[in-house]
């Protein structure tokens, strides 16, 4: 939790309390586009081309683009051959 304190028009950080929220998740739900094009075994060039073809699932934040974790998940069990 944060606490704010308002002096005029200057804010003032107080305190910073960690409270532990059993709905948030604990590590971060994107990766970067160099990271994802670890795990495909691809070079990050390529994964860009993925990206800009929309073959690799992306957003945009800002600047920055990423690549959601549960997207790349599926994408990767869509794309796994099925065992008979």
């Amino acid at each position: 939790m944060l606490t704010f304190i308002y002096l005029d028009d200057m804010v003032i950080l107080s305190t910073v309390i960690a409270q532990k929220d059993p709905k948030m998740p604990t590590e971060c739900q994107t990766i970067k586009i160099g990271e994802a094009a670890k795990i495909l075994g691809i070079s990050r060039n390529t994964a860009y081309d993925a990206a800009k073809c929309g073959q690799l699932p992306t957003v945009k934040i800002g600047r920055r683009l990423l690549v959601p974790r549960v997207a790349l998940e599926r994408m990767l069990d869509a794309a796994a051959p099925v065992a008979s």
